[in-house]
């Protein structure tokens, strides 16, 4: 018997496309860590959280001073994330249709293909955002990436980082082209440190990874056996060398002679209830030549404390 289009919209939302979802985080160091956390947005249409880290001022006092009732010095700020979109089209070719009406398991397999395909397509295209979307051009409705996250000026999440210094990331850069040394890789993770609060993952374009591998002595080892995010990168089989605890990867979407170094316990993927990797309903295309759906994700990537975020650039041997 043929097969109906609400027949291969149910079989890919209940069994395809999850199984995809647990494939599509895999393949690159950030999206891995951020599989780990992703979340469902509180809100139907928007992601808004609330984020404050100023310092209060505090006060001696004795028994006999007044209760305070003072408005807080450090009033708390909403970010306002707003929602991005990728989508993937899906399309069924009429002939394949035909052929295959009278046997249901090829029509499947079909689907599956198409749902396989598009989730890898999707996985490619939201990791370029994370390390490209500047919110401008392709990327304009595509997630907001580092560059806008990892930066010290303009507006991020709808707060003016002129005004709220504290929502400034960390800038290292030069005028011209520097040697990257274990020493200045040392300088970054303090510069990025508060307390206990340290990063748990440097990124590197690919060439000044080599470089830094290169470069290993003594207090760096292959494969270092530690917890957490470090653990969590090379278990799932990313190359890594490690400095002071930190693994430090590569991934080929990120800027030439550009590392970054990340605290991802303040980084999270959020996605608008329903639009997590979900997909519309078959429909026929123009000219019927076929059914056609697509596949999409709505939501965004937010970061709570960009303080703990670093970008430096002009890396070189």
């Amino acid at each position: 018997m043929p097969v109906s289009p609400e027949a291969l919209r149910t079989i890919a939302k209940v069994k395809y496309i999850p199984k995809m979802i647990d494939q599509i985080f895999v393949g690159y160091p950030v999206l891995a860590l951020l599989k780990e956390k992703i979340a469902q947005s509180d809100d139907a249409d928007t992601i808004r959280q609330p984020v404050l880290f100023g310092r209060k001022i505090v006060e001696g006092f004795d028994g006999y001073d007044p209760i305070l009732s003072r408005q807080s010095d450090v009033p708390a700020k909403w970010a306002d994330y707003g929602v991005r979109n990728h989508r993937v089209p899906l399309e069924i070719a009429r002939t394949d249709l035909q052929v295959n009406q009278g046997e249901a398991t090829k029509v499947f397999k079909l689907t599956e293909l198409q749902i396989e395909n598009a989730m890898i397509s999707m996985e490619e295209d939201m990791n370029k955002s994370i390390f490209l979307g500047d919110g401008t051009g392709a990327y304009a409705k595509k997630i907001v990436g580092l560059p806008v996250i990892v930066a010290n000026t303009g507006t991020y999440a709808g707060i003016n980082r002129a005004v709220d210094t504290w929502w400034q990331a960390r800038i290292n850069t030069a005028t011209a082209d520097r040697p990257i040394s274990w020493e200045l890789v040392r300088r970054l993770i303090t510069a990025v440190s508060f307390g206990s609060i340290k990063p748990n993952l440097m990124v590197a374009s690919e060439e000044l990874w080599h470089i830094m591998v290169d470069r290993t002595d003594q207090r760096m080892v292959y494969y270092t056996p530690v917890s957490g995010a470090s653990k969590k990168v090379v278990d799932l089989g990313f190359d890594a060398i490690h400095y002071q605890g930190v693994p430090i990867v590569w991934d080929r979407d990120c800027p030439a002679r550009t590392l970054y170094v990340l605290n991802t316990d303040f980084l999270r993927l959020r996605y608008i209830p329903g639009a997590y990797f979900d997909m519309e309903e078959w429909r026929l295309s123009e000219g019927f030549s076929g059914i056609v759906s697509e596949l999409y994700f709505s939501g965004n990537l937010e970061c709570t404390q960009p303080r703990t975020q670093l970008m430096a650039n002009r890396l070189i041997a």
